[in-house]
């Protein structure tokens, strides 16, 4: 009986699938890790995941010098978040079967001299600790391991399919093998895996050509069968501004290859970048797509109560308040949003827990909770986590945060079943290896995405890496185009789609494919843009100008605000006082420019009303910015604060020695006006402050913004108090917060008069007016994506 041996699970599965097609009885078949797991066993216990994360934490402890040097550090919680790199360089050590001394011997210049020798002694010190417990695990198994004969004696011959890289340890265990059994071994060659094949031991000797496949007996050192799989395939590219037009481009290729006499089956989707995938999932309506890597945990309802509770009681600023009608609010707080529609938890309870000490009953019972309407499979992820967590909380006081860290750090990167689906497959790069498909689409052909640059590695450079035998950075990136080459190769249609903009370009490997390619051109963009239309539609985007309405300005109360944009703003004026649309609402509740001034005035008020009203004290005022607790106070935004008002101090107390003293703040005012028409108009306005002395009242505007001295606002509020005292007796000023001056008014100020005037022209509009922008500055009002039809993707 045969056993044949997979790169893949994919590749493993569609064996089955094609065989059973011709015979139920069929020669058994496994993956490569399946393969060395019954292959080789040790006279040790396997080590779980938290055994190997306490005895590296310990060999961690036992190793001088290692925090100091490497940076490595030994307090458990940071280690468990920075462990992976240690892991991961033990790993391929002894996969490669190299030890450090050689990398010393090839460190020509002795960069690394210390570092190695402190990972050498560490190394040694974590297999001595899983030999003194009795364990095993991947790093120590490759040097300590016996052949399982016994799993041997059930095969007859074993067909070794490997599509890409083998290390030294499996290498070694094919050369083992075939001492007991005959073992064959089939692969393919391109001009990018070509030397790497010519270094393997048991390939020595041969001319392998490109773009062949082979069949190699390892006993009896002999091609036993090659072919010539370079197909005649028919190759286009696309480029799009717009990365999610690619989706269309994957449906639309779809449609082509069916209609080319291609079955579903037969069609792969290759996602060198997996976030891509949730494009394609947003835009499956018909479900023709099955996605082989399945559904991340991040999108689960339980992930997202979880994280909603985390990340709201992590928020120092953030202040939890029960309210029931807080959407109704103009500014949003994402936390409490998030809390509102994710989480049924007692928010107050979880956070006066999050830095505490808890039972892992206590842990475990939340986790249940949000668990309640979840499938079963994400509970039984779930649950296995939950073991390491109790394990975990055995041995090491971690508070409740701690604990929480550490469960997102175990479950981010849990796939569940991407449950249904249709007959075209989704899948990465890796998934792919040993398969090939008649239709080939490739998303993301990008120079970011391929190949995937391999980061520099922590402790070797590429140079140590290549004399010391190890796979360097350009051979992991040659792999991947071997896999991208070889399915492009076997296929008979193919389609690739780049962005191309400011910010991306198309991957250079395309050049290097030498296929004959041709540009796609049947389709424009804006084609595969209507793809995205669930309704026909059309989009008239012509600017709007002018607008006409019925409309009685004096018919409701007039503030400085509304006057302004009426005379300035009058497509603005005309969306929010006659259409009465809302502005959109913040999803934020950190101070926004716009805000910026408002908290300011209050500030002032209180400190004027409650402090001293003839003097300011910087010191004092401060420490009311500070318990302004309602307000939520970025660093940035204290930080000007306090820049501005340290300068404030000196122009402020300077204004007080000129016999000043602040009267009212926040002074609410309204007045009744006649024109000579007859028409009333009820104005109204809320002056900052009004400053008096033994001769005058001064009204002070504060602008923490732009100031415009040309326009009626100064005169609006002259206006206003005229009502109560003397014109003659009242000053007004803009004190810019910005530039720390006082502003007076000045030969281009309006006048009450001027603004009078402009009440009676108004007055005289007929009831049919037409709203238009007398100016054009105004780039941030809400209202400006409605007429201007400025649309951006």
């Amino acid at each position: 009986m045969k056993l044949f041996v997979f790169s893949s699970l994919r590749a493993l599965r569609k064996y089955y699938e094609e065989k059973l097609q011709e015979n139920t009885l069929v020669n058994p078949a496994m993956s490569i890790a399946e393969f060395i797991q019954k292959l080789v066993f040790s006279e040790y216990f396997e080590a779980t995941r938290y055994e190997c994360l306490l005895l590296m934490q310990k060999a961690c402890e036992q190793t001088k010098n290692l925090e100091q040097s490497l940076k490595i550090p030994s307090n458990f919680f940071a280690f468990l978040k920075n462990n992976a790199y240690l892991f991961s360089f033990f790993k391929e050590l002894s996969l490669e079967k190299k030890d450090i001394n050689e990398l010393k011997f090839h460190d020509a210049y002795a960069q690394y001299d210390e570092h190695l020798q402190i990972l050498e002694e560490l190394f040694k010190n974590y297999l001595t600790l899983l030999k003194e417990h009795n364990l095993y695990d991947e790093i120590s198994l490759p040097l300590d391991y016996k052949i399982n004969v016994d799993f041997l004696k059930n095969y007859n011959e074993i067909i070794f399919d490997f599509q890409g890289f083998l290390n030294a340890f499996e290498v070694e265990l094919l050369l083992e093998t075939k001492k007991l059994i005959p073992i064959k071994v089939q692969f393919n060659c391109t001009k990018f895996n070509k030397d790497f094949l010519n270094s393997l031991s048991f390939l020595q000797g041969f001319d392998f050509k490109e773009n062949y496949s082979y069949l190699y007996d390892l006993n009896q050192n002999q091609i036993l069968k090659e072919y010539f799989f370079l197909k005649e395939s028919k190759i286009s590219y696309k480029s799009f501004n717009l990365r999610s037009l690619q989706a269309a481009f994957v449906f639309e290729k779809i449609n082509t290859f069916l209609k080319a006499g291609i079955s579903a089956k037969d069609i792969v989707v290759i996602t060198p970048d997996e976030k891509f995938v949730d494009i394609l999932r947003l835009y499956d309506r018909d479900n023709v797509l099955n996605f082989a890597s399945g559904k991340s945990i991040k999108n689960t309802h339980f992930y997202h109560k979880l994280r909603a509770l985390y990340e709201g009681a992590k928020d120092d600023e953030f202040e939890y308040e029960r309210n029931d009608d807080f959407y109704n609010e103009q500014n949003l707080n994402k936390r409490l949003c998030n809390l509102h529609f994710f989480s049924s938890i007692d928010f107050q309870e979880f956070k006066k827990k999050f830095n505490e000490n808890v039972s892992f009953e206590f842990f475990e019972s939340l986790i249940h909770q949000l668990l309640e309407d979840s499938e079963n499979e994400l509970k039984d992820y779930i649950t296995q986590e939950l073991i390491f967590i109790k394990e975990l909380i055995k041995t090491h006081k971690l508070d409740f945060s701690q604990i929480l860290e550490l469960f997102f750090m175990q479950i981010d990167n849990i796939k569940l079943s991407s449950v249904g689906g249709g007959e075209v497959t989704v899948m990465g790069l890796l998934e792919s290896r040993g398969l090939s498909f008649d239709g080939v689409i490739i998303v993301d052909f990008n120079d970011d995405f391929i190949p995937k640059r391999v980061s520099s590695e922590l402790f070797l450079n590429n140079e140590i890496r290549k004399k010391a035998g190890l796979i360097t950075h350009t051979q992991r990136e040659n792999l991947q185009r071997h896999y991208y080459y070889t399915l492009i190769a076997k296929a008979k249609l193919v389609g690739i789609s780049f962005v191309e903009n400011e910010e991306k370009i198309k991957s250079r490997f395309l050049n290097e494919l030498e296929f004959a390619l041709h540009e796609d051109k049947i389709y424009s963009n804006n084609a595969y843009l209507k793809y995205f239309q669930t309704y026909k539609c059309s989009f008239n985007l012509e600017p709007i100008t002018h607008i006409k309405a019925k409309h009685d300005y004096f018919k409701e109360i007039l503030s400085f605000s509304r006057l302004h944009l009426l005379i300035n703003y009058g497509l603005d004026y005309y969306y929010k006082y006659v259409l009465r649309l809302k502005e959109p609402k913040n999803l934020n509740d950190t101070l926004k420019a716009n805000e910026f001034g408002s908290f300011i005035h209050k500030a002032l008020e209180i400190y004027y009303t409650e402090v001293s009203n003839n003097h300011f004290n910087y010191e004092v005022f401060m420490q009311i910015i500070k318990n302004a607790k309602q307000y939520n106070i970025d660093a940035l935004s204290f930080a000007l604060i306090e820049a501005i008002f340290k300068e404030f101090q000196m122009l402020e107390n300077e204004h007080f020695k000129q016999g000043y003293m602040v009267e009212k703040c926040e002074l609410p005012l309204s007045r009744e006006f006649i024109t000579d028409d007859g028409v009333k108009i009820n104005t109204y306005g809320r002056l900052d402050r009004i400053d008096c002395n033994d001769k005058e009242k001064m009204i002070i505007d504060y602008k923490s913004g732009k100031v415009d001295d040309k326009s009626y606002q100064l005169a609006f509020y002259k206006f206003l108090l005229e009502g109560k005292y003397p014109l003659e007796n009242i000053k007004a000023c803009f004190y810019d917060l910005k530039d720390i001056k006082i502003i007076n008014e000045n030969a281009k100020s309006k006048s009450v008069q001027e603004l009078e005037d402009l009440f009676n022209e108004l007055a005289k509009e007929p009831l049919e007016k037409e709203f238009y922008n007398q100016k054009n500055d105004n780039t941030y009002s809400p209202y400006v994506m409605l007429y201007k039809k400025e649309f951006k993707l």
